[in-house]
C-alpha cells in the first residue's frame, strides 16, 4: 500500500535538520565562549598579581568581571581562542 509519502526521505529530512540545528548551536557556544575569554579579567596577564592589577590593589577581582583599560590577555587564553577559533570556522565551513 502507497500513502504518497515517503517515509524514508521525510526521516533522512529530519535528521539532517537535526544536524544543521547542533552545528549553529555548537558555532554559537564558540562565539560566546570566544567572546568570554577575550571579555574577562581571568584572560589578563595581570589578574591576581597585586602589584600589577590596578583593580586587585583595591579590592579581590572576581575572574568573571568585564575586563578594565588595563586588560592584557595571556598566552594561555590567546592559544584558546585560536584554538576555538579554528572549531568554529570548520563548523562555519560544513554550511
Amino acid at each position: 500500500m502507497k500513502t504518497g509519502i515517503d517515509l524514508t526521505s521525510m526521516v533522512d529530512s529530519i535528521i539532517e535538520n537535526g544536524k544543521i540545528i547542533q552545528r549553529k548551536r555548537q558555532i554559537r557556544e564558540l562565539k560566546q565562549r570566544i567572546h568570554n575569554i577575550g571579555n574577562k579579567c581571568g584572560s589578563c596577564e595581570k589578574w591576581m598579581i597585586k602589584d600589577y592589577c590596578k583593580r586587585e590593589s583595591f579590592k579581590r577581582v572576581n575572574c568573571n568581571e568585564l575586563i578594565c583599560d588595563d586588560f592584557q590577555i595571556d598566552s594561555i587564553s590567546l592559544d584558546l581562542i585560536q584554538k576555538l577559533t579554528t572549531e568554529c570556522e570548520e563548523l562555519e565551513s560544513d554550511d
